[in-house]
């Protein structure tokens, strides 16, 4: 079952994926308020963020900069497996 801050998250991802611009800042103002609302979901979105945005982009760097030092260790595992299937 999908979590309401996985959905949120990934519903942001997609727009942004589909190159919607025209709702970037209304997404990144949205990102921002679901990073602020609940710090700890962080992970949560930089981890669909590394699953299906594979160029990643200013959202996820943005979202990386309110990532706590202590998170660092579950996100940065992910990326090592996941950087091999993106240098292609």
């Amino acid at each position: 079952m999908i979590s309401e801050d996985e959905s949120n998250y990934q519903r942001i991802i997609t727009a942004l994926n589909n190159w919607e611009w025209e709702a970037y800042e209304e997404n990144m103002k949205l990102l921002l308020s679901y990073i602020q609302a609940a710090p700890s979901t962080i992970v949560t979105f930089a981890s669909l963020v590394m699953e299906t945005y594979p160029k990643g982009g200013t959202f996820f760097n943005t979202t990386l900069s309110f990532l706590p030092m202590d998170d660092w260790p579950k996100v940065v595992p992910q990326a090592m497996v996941m950087l091999p299937s993106r240098s292609n």
